[in-house]
């Protein structure tokens, strides 16, 4: 159980993460 939430939670980070730079990557391009 507590296995299962800590790998969900990394993953859930680590997509969060990945759709942060994405955004900002877009955001830098646009206003470039």
């Amino acid at each position: 159980m507590k296995r299962g939430a800590r790998v969900s939670f990394l993953f859930v980070a680590r997509v969060a993460s990945g759709i942060a730079i994405g955004t900002g990557s877009l955001i830098s391009c646009f206003t470039r």
